[in-house]
């Protein structure tokens, strides 16, 4: 069954905030905790959706991040197709498996999908300046389908996650790209404007 772009939609953006602020630029921190640490605050999301004829939509949002301990608590708010969306997830870097972890739920229902909790696992690669977060979720067709999202950094204000995924005949598609844009740093009562 063929599902509502609003649907997909809403199942990649919960992946896109669940997995989007575990990164760190190279000058910057190094431990796992100094790499969360960086997104607390509020940010400015673009969501811009590739569709599979090529055609993109546009998305904007807005993502509040706190930490709780070694944790991140995150809150994402929007409007999908007209429709008041919420997101939360919670997310950081598990000691024993010695990966980034997050978790995912919003108030969409998917329909042609099981509701669930979404979960991702992750890894940094120094050299690269990325986290690569893998999980799975499902496509236009209501298949499930592998997804690999890849984060980078460009300062310390703006941040972009690349969101792929896996087709029936093994290639990787870009299928959705977010912009963040720091529009309050945690805790400071500063915004990007006051630098």
């Amino acid at each position: 069954m063929k599902r509502p772009l609003c649907y997909v939609v809403v199942a990649t953006l919960g992946a896109a905030i669940l997995s989007s602020t575990v990164l760190v630029s190279s000058a910057a921190a190094q431990s796992p905790e100094e790499i969360l640490r960086r997104d607390e605050g509020t940010w400015k999301a673009e969501l811009k959706f590739v569709m599979p004829d090529g055609s993109e939509s546009v998305m904007n949002g807005t993502e509040t991040n706190r930490m709780l301990g070694d944790w991140v608590i995150s809150d994402f708010v929007g409007e999908v197709e007209g429709q008041q969306f919420s997101g939360h997830a919670v997310y950081g870097f598990d000691q024993e498996k010695e990966k980034f972890v997050a978790t995912w739920v919003d108030s969409m229902p998917q329909e042609g999908t099981p509701r669930r909790l979404a979960l991702m696992l992750g890894e940094y690669d120094k050299e690269s300046d990325t986290l690569t977060m893998h999980t799975e979720g499902y496509n236009m067709e209501g298949e499930k389908a592998k997804e690999k999202h890849v984060h980078s950094y460009d300062g310390s204000d703006k941040r972009t996650v690349t969101f792929h995924q896996q087709g029936r005949d093994g290639e990787w598609a870009v299928m959705m790209v977010v912009s963040y844009t720091r529009i309050q740093q945690a805790g400071s009562g500063r915004t990007t404007a006051d630098k």
